[in-house]
């Protein structure tokens, strides 16, 4: 965003900021749970379950609208970014893998 806001060429354009490539959910899950050393694990749930469990708990309820996310392929494409400031995204290995070395380090 501060390389954005300091470059007056990049005014009026659309940008999405340094963005790995996509992987599925279940990639996602296989990739973190070998990172920590666990089986991996996951359930699903359909839109309407989701509203259900909605109208009891809140905070799922706002999950509902961000719904498309996960019901159709939703992927950034961050190549212009990365092109204009020769920066490259953090892959979701590395990230996951520096997480649990620090933010959710075992005390």
């Amino acid at each position: 965003m501060y390389l954005l806001g300091q470059t007056p060429d990049s005014d009026n354009q659309i940008w999405h900021l340094p963005t790995a490539a996509p992987i599925t959910g279940k990639e996602f899950i296989t990739l973190a749970a070998e990172i920590y050393g666990v089986k991996p694990a996951h359930t699903t749930i359909n839109k309407f379950m989701l509203q259900l469990v909605g109208l009891f708990k809140k905070v799922v309820a706002g999950t509902v609208e961000m719904y498309y996310q996960y019901d159709h392929d939703y992927n950034f494409n961050s190549s212009k970014f990365e092109n204009t400031f020769k920066i490259k995204p953090t892959s979701y290995k590395e990230g996951i893998k520096h997480m649990s070395e620090t933010l959710y380090r075992a005390k």
